[in-house]
């Protein structure tokens, strides 16, 4: 549909370098790989959104207090016509802040907990066992997409090229890691 095509191809869209691996170790990399960039990218969300909402009400605050001392304006005045108005703009910039942070935060326990099976991973030399685990940290994963808030498409458009480096990089020091372990398939 529409809507597909307004959206980067996501094809292909792990490092094809995981194909080296087990399907179970591959699963935990590109898991990892997920929770790292949805919560890199709502971090830096909320940045821009904190940033862009402050330097906006600065702004319409310091035009509106020209103006009123120009003509006189009171305290209240500036209250009524400026404070009051904004202050729906000021909760939903601060909802959207605090819940994009909160996903980030969720986001990087799983990421966390991903680690932690990664080690396992590289003590055991063995991915047996840890499938179930993967099934549930997916199901995690699923649920926290369908309970946090959405991102922008452009943000997800202006951070893919930075991202997409990052991730394949970091997939491949943790595919030469356990392969120097002797974990192939």
């Amino acid at each position: 549909g529409k809507r597909a095509s307004q959206m980067p191809s996501l094809v292909d869209w792990y490092p094809r370098s995981v194909d080296r691996l087990t399907l179970a170790l591959g699963r935990l990399i590109c898991q990892r790989m997920n929770c790292w960039w949805d919560a890199e990218q709502r971090r830096r969300y909320a940045t821009t959104i904190a940033i862009a909402f402050a330097f906006a009400f600065a702004l319409v605050a310091l035009i509106v207090l020209v103006i009123g001392l120009a003509s006189g304006a009171t305290l209240l005045n500036f209250l009524f016509l400026v404070a009051a108005p904004l202050s729906p703009s000021f909760s939903l910039a601060f909802r959207q802040i605090t819940e994009q942070r909160d996903a980030a935060d969720r986001l990087e326990k799983l990421k966390t907990h991903l680690e932690r099976l990664w080690s396992e991973v590289l003590l055991t030399i063995t991915s047996d066992g840890f499938l179930t685990q993967a099934r549930v940290l997916q199901d995690e994963i699923f649920d926290g997409r369908k309970r946090n808030p959405l991102v922008f498409d452009a943000i997800f458009k202006v951070l893919r090229s930075g991202h997409e480096d990052t991730m394949v990089r970091t997939a491949d020091e943790l595919i030469s890691e356990i392969l120097n372990k002797g974990q192939t398939s």
